[in-house]
């Protein structure tokens, strides 16, 4: 982004607050104006820094400084970096807890299923019609108690996924997407 852009942007904003790396502009304007004419790091605007620039400057000064604009973008790629490394560390933590917890419930999940669908399979061979209506008659009990770890897998990955989006959401500057009720009340409140 040109530094023209950078600093219609920000405009009577102070620098500092919206573009990271701004250090690095108004001190490349200071090294050129003198010192009662140095802009200060922490409350100086875009239009500070460009009439500072138009008024102050030569040409040649100008160019000097516009071709250090670069400079912004690279700590705004780094600040980018350091978002996603701490959105990294923040999945570590849970890293090993809850899915082990799911990885227990999933195994408790599928031996019983595995063994029901072996019998039938085995029954069904052997032709033993009794077999398979003893299995039939239990299913609801086997049913009643797969049905709770199921819901806890389901639960546990939807839980998973919403707080993924929600620190992609946070790491990306982006407002978290409202549910339909949330929706419904936003339209009412406009």
């Amino acid at each position: 982004m040109k530094l023209g852009k950078i600093l219609g942007a920000v405009g009577k904003t102070a620098l500092s607050v919206l573009v990271p790396g701004s250090g690095q502009i108004i001190e490349a304007v200071n090294e050129f104006l003198p010192d009662d004419k140095k802009l200060d790091f922490g409350t100086a605007t875009g239009e500070d820094v460009t009439r500072a620039i138009n008024t102050q400057l030569s040409s040649a000064d100008q160019v000097t400084i516009l071709s250090r604009e670069f400079d912004v973008e690279i700590v705004k790629e780094q600040e980018w970096t350091r978002r996603f490394e701490a959105l990294n560390r923040a999945d570590e933590t849970g890293k090993s807890t809850r899915p082990q917890i799911a990885m227990m419930v999933a195994i408790t999940v599928c031996v019983p299923v595995n063994a029901l669908a072996i019998a039938i399979f085995i029954a069904s061979l052997l032709n033993k019609t009794q077999m398979i209506e003893s299995l039939n008659s239990s299913s609801k009990l086997i049913l009643s108690l797969i049905v709770p770890l199921l819901y806890l897998l389901y639960a546990y990955f939807g839980m998973r996924r919403d707080e993924k989006k929600a620190r992609y959401n946070l790491a990306t500057d982006q407002a978290s997407p409202l549910g339909a009720i949330g929706s419904v009340i936003g339209a009412f409140k406009k």
